[in-house]
């Protein structure tokens, strides 16, 4: 999945910016957890409003 999201953003399967996006948030929410899928701007805002981005991600891995 990761790497079909990076095929569709480097143009590497033609012009298909706006699929990738699409892709992106199906693929978010189907895995809401997975950083790669997260809306554009996620981690400068969690780093804003929390602190350090990677003490929330472990947090969240060990919940799971």
């Amino acid at each position: 999945m990761l790497r079909v999201l990076d095929c569709l953003r480097s143009g590497a399967l033609g012009d298909c910016k706006e699929h990738a996006e699409s892709y992106r948030a199906e693929c978010h929410k189907l895995y809401p957890y997975t950083l790669a899928f997260m809306p554009p701007g996620y981690e400068e805002n969690t780093k804003i409003a929390n602190g350090d981005v990677s003490t929330e991600t472990e947090e969240l891995a060990n919940e799971m």
